[in-house]
């Protein structure tokens, strides 16, 4: 265990309608938040450990319900998910959105940590493609071994940073974003970020 923080991921039902995608892009309503909670105490191993279960949330606007589209998106995440040996349960929905849309999210649940990806629905995109392009995002993750996804990365340094002397955690890519938000923590507290391959490490000075 390495010290520093710990974030605590809560999922549950909400009712606000959210956007996917403003400028023209598909909308539905997300009828799911987490919610996080920030404790100054251990953070997790630097490995995911093994996958325990998988879940696939395919949402689609009520227009597209003649065509299964949200049952036809998590048939192309299936196809491709199908060599993990894990539990995959699945989830679809047809509700109101403010334009026609679809979208699918995976959540994958591993003894130190949880991943997500996503891919949403576009004019001319097979349904089964929107699945296929959620589950090759969640692979390229899952075969990191990381704690943390490519999103997360950047977002994960300030509670790195307020969590101690040494902090610590793994990624499966270190990005750009990512980069910048060192720099910009940096010049604010008292310490530095350093990235030894796929781990980034917080020291005070």
């Amino acid at each position: 265990m390495v010290e520093g923080t710990r974030l605590l991921i809560a999922l549950k039902w909400g009712k606000g309608r959210e956007k996917f995608g403003e400028n023209g892009g598909s909308a539905a309503r997300h009828r799911r938040c987490f919610i996080l909670l920030y404790e100054r105490t251990p953070f997790p191993p630097l490995e995911s450990g093994p996958l325990r279960h998988v879940t696939l949330f395919s949402l689609a606007s009520p227009v597209l319900e003649k065509r299964k589209v949200a049952e036809r998106q998590i048939t192309g995440a299936l196809g491709a998910l199908d060599s993990l040996r894990v539990p995959i349960r699945s989830e679809f929905e047809y509700d109101l959105s403010f334009s026609v849309g679809s979208a699918l999210c995976i959540v994958a649940e591993f003894a130190n940590t949880v991943i997500g990806s996503n891919s949403l629905g576009a004019v001319g995109k097979r349904a089964e493609e929107v699945g296929k392009e959620a589950a090759g995002d969640f692979l390229r993750e899952f075969r990191s071994s990381a704690c943390l996804d490519r999103h997360m990365a950047d977002q994960i340094l300030p509670y790195l940073a307020l969590g101690g002397y040494s902090s610590s955690a793994t990624v499966s890519e270190v990005t750009s974003h990512c980069r910048t938000n060192m720099w910009v923590i940096e010049n604010f507290l008292d310490g530095r970020f350093q990235v030894r391959d796929h781990t980034i490490v917080w020291t005070t000075s």
